[in-house]
């Protein structure tokens, strides 16, 4: 294995790579990855065999001495393709990536591992490798997910809401009002957490347009009034709730019931799973348990992001 630092004159080869993997996802194409290029210092890898091919990825960003699973991503870890990989090739592609990191002089690595569910094959190869290492376990962030077909336990509230909104005239569709969606969104942070979202309105804008059938935003009205709203990043195997709001008038009549019964649906069996993403702080010390028992009323049952600390 030669490791190389990822430069963009590789983006194609990239990208090609990544829509062949197990862990095929939008946030994997460098369409996506460098859009917030300015946030971050780019330090990605390219894994190449003996024959000079692309054998694997690493999406990540350098800060000080420290290589980090990009910080801009939601999961990561190396991206592997279908064929021709196993335990014994991840451990020589570890090896070389650990001389690589030391060559470079990294102390530590930060790897942020990516949740089964978002593999279209088994993939824990990396995690053998970090048990090897002497990897240490150092934040577990809990989210809520439930499978797309059919096998999903709701609870009463939620069917509750669904009453509720049939009745309130609640309709679901795809919209394009992302500037709607946005300020609704910065209400309810601001008003429930004192915070702000991740993303701008207009870096929302730009990644729909790169990823029109990736990237997906979801609404729920009353008389053509917007009451609640969710944006979907869609993945090969996982549709995950990157935002989820409503306002006061969506709360009372169940908008957000009829929401995610509107975004199933429209997704079908076409997934696997329909993902929430993490009810956590802290890196998981701490688990905001309304948000997820509200999710799991929803159908979503537990799944770990792992992030692991090495030692270099």
């Amino acid at each position: 294995m030669e490791i190389r630092r990822y430069s963009p004159d590789a983006e194609r080869a990239w990208n090609e790579f990544v829509s062949r993997a197990r862990q095929q996802s939008v946030l994997f194409d460098r369409g996506y990855m460098d859009y917030h290029s300015q946030r971050f210092t780019d330090h990605s890898l390219m894994a190449y065999d003996s024959h000079g091919r692309v054998a694997a990825l690493l999406p990540a960003n350098s800060c000080g001495d420290t290589l980090h699973s990009h910080q801009g991503l939601t999961y990561g870890g190396w991206i592997t393709p279908m064929r021709h990989f196993n335990a014994s090739t991840m451990l020589k592609l570890w090896d070389a990536m650990l001389e690589h990191l030391e060559r470079e002089g990294f102390k530590r690595l930060i790897y942020k591992r990516c949740p089964a569910i978002y593999c279209r094959i088994p993939a824990d190869d990396d995690m053998y490798a970090l048990f090897r290492s002497g990897a240490t376990l150092t934040a577990c962030n809990l989210s809520s997910a439930f499978p797309l077909d059919g096998n999903r336990i709701t609870n009463q509230s939620h069917r509750s809401g669904l009453v509720r909104a049939a009745r309130a005239g609640v309709t679901c569709r795809r919209s394009t009002d992302i500037d709607g969606f946005m300020a609704m969104l910065a209400r309810r942070l601001l008003e429930r957490h004192d915070a702000i979202p991740v993303h701008t309105a207009d870096e929302i804008k730009l990644l729909m347009g790169r990823f029109p059938e990736k990237i997906k935003l979801y609404e729920a009205f009353i008389e053509d009034k917007t009451v609640a709203g969710a944006l979907i990043y869609q993945s090969a195997t996982v549709a995950h709730t990157q935002y989820l709001t409503t306002n006061e008038s969506g709360r009372a009549c169940g908008a957000l019931n009829a929401l995610i019964e509107h975004v199933v649906g429209d997704l079908g069996a076409s997934i696997g799973y329909f993902d929430f993403g993490h009810s956590c702080e802290d890196g998981g010390r701490k688990l905001n348990a309304g948000l997820e028992m509200h999710k799991s009323g929803l159908g979503g049952r537990s799944i770990c992001y792992d992030i692991y600390t090495l030692n270099i």
